[in-house]
């Protein structure tokens, strides 16, 4: 049953994310695209929900965090509480790392019939899969990490995947210092260019500004 005020909405996006870096980094890339749109603002409600005010009417934003990309596939109850429970037009946005495994892709295995069961429900989809951690796309912007940490432009990341090179990066300005995910990343994550990370990124987040706002 839907929450009063649900159906107040021009339009709602449905997140599901892996982790909670995730949320933390398309939460700030949100606030980004607002600050470079006039007239609008991001808020959080009482529920942790986040309502965008837009002049020609609010979009209403969830997230679901599923600890672990095994577990994504079981939000399809959460999207269908979500958003076929509403009159609001609802894009579903799909957020999370492959570690390079192939099986997890959108086109095979649990994920494809993830995908066809969202198809089935008549809801658009955002895909927007890493093929590492959330970590290389915001590595993306590496001058950017480098000034938040207060490093060289000489200095180099170290190791395999994202988190394991922004936390060479940070131990190498203390070895005792260490890189934390979540929440306790945002100042990181709020200090990176967005534009160089629309630009760079070898995904597709510019789709996500424009289901939200329409094209530039």
């Amino acid at each position: 049953m839907a929450k009063q005020g649900d159906n107040d909405y021009t339009k709602g996006l449905a997140f599901v994310v892996e982790g909670s870096t995730e949320r933390v980094f398309y939460h700030e890339y949100l606030q980004w695209c607002c600050s470079n749109k006039p007239g609008t603002a991001i808020e959080q409600l009482p529920n942790k929900d986040f309502v965008i005010r837009v002049k020609d009417g609010d979009i209403l934003i969830r997230f679901n965090v599923k600890g672990s990309v095994s577990s994504v596939p079981n939000a399809l109850n959460w999207v269908r509480n979500t958003c076929l429970s509403t009159d609001t037009p609802w894009t579903v946005v799909l957020c999370y790392d492959t570690d390079g495994d192939t099986s997890l892709n959108l086109d095979t295995r649990a994920w494809r019939r993830f995908r066809q069961d969202l198809t089935k429900m008549g809801l658009p989809v955002i895909d927007l899969a890493a093929d590492a951690d959330i970590e290389d796309v915001m590595l993306v912007d590496i001058e950017g990490v480098r000034r938040f940490l207060g490093l060289g432009p000489d200095v180099e990341p170290r190791g395999r995947k994202g988190k394991a090179k922004l936390k060479s990066l940070y131990k190498a300005v203390d070895v005792t210092r260490p890189y934390k995910s979540g929440e306790r990343a945002r100042n990181l994550i709020h200090s990176l260019s967005f534009d160089v990370i629309e630009e760079r990124a070898p995904i597709g987040i510019k789709a996500l500004r424009q289901a939200a706002f329409g094209a530039d």
